[in-house]
């Protein structure tokens, strides 16, 4: 599987995925929410459903247009909205700043399965003894599989700064900001 796009929400998510099978979106997705809805439920304490419905998949054909428009509808969440003037100024997990710079996204795993068999075994364990730093690769798109990393990043540029004029048109048509 390769993950080429994504932006996390209050409410929502959008990933944009490349995959063998469908069985295997299928698996990884169940994988994803089910393991989403435990750690913000945690966080929250929140012990009923999570998610609202089951996950949606739309399928991206294999034109470079398609691809091209999918990236660019989720790299402008945050700004489309109104919440922010830039995707590079979102406060929660995005992919804007990783695709421009060509770094790995960061975040950290807890290892909900050894933390436990640690708690039933009582053994102690200090904070962070089941968290490992991990780090996620986006991949290029599909129809850019072949260009120079310096060309996808001018690409991915040119896409955030439309996105941004696109935000600051909408905030002066609007008087929203």
């Amino acid at each position: 599987m390769e993950i080429h796009a994504l932006a996390f929400l209050s409410n929502h998510f959008h990933l944009l995925v490349t995959v063998a099978s469908a069985q295997r979106l299928a698996s990884f997705m169940n994988y994803l929410n089910s393991n989403l809805a435990r750690e913000a439920g945690r966080l929250i304490r929140w012990r009923e459903k999570f998610w609202g419905r089951r996950y949606q998949a739309v399928l991206v054909s294999r034109e470079g247009e398609a691809q091209i428009a999918r990236l660019r509808y989720v790299l402008a969440h945050g700004v489309k909205e109104g919440l922010v003037g830039s995707p590079l100024d979102w406060p929660g997990a995005h992919c804007a700043r990783a695709l421009l710079h060509g770094t790995p996204l960061a975040g950290r795993w807890v290892d909900r399965t050894l933390e436990h068999a640690a708690s039933r075994k009582r053994r102690p364990a200090g904070p962070g003894a089941f968290v490992t730093l991990e780090e996620l690769r986006l991949a290029p798109l599909p129809c850019w599989k072949d260009l120079a990393e310096h060309r996808i990043r001018a690409h991915i540029r040119d896409l955030l700064e439309g996105i941004e004029r696109e935000g600051r048109r909408r905030e002066h048509r609007t008087g929203a900001g």
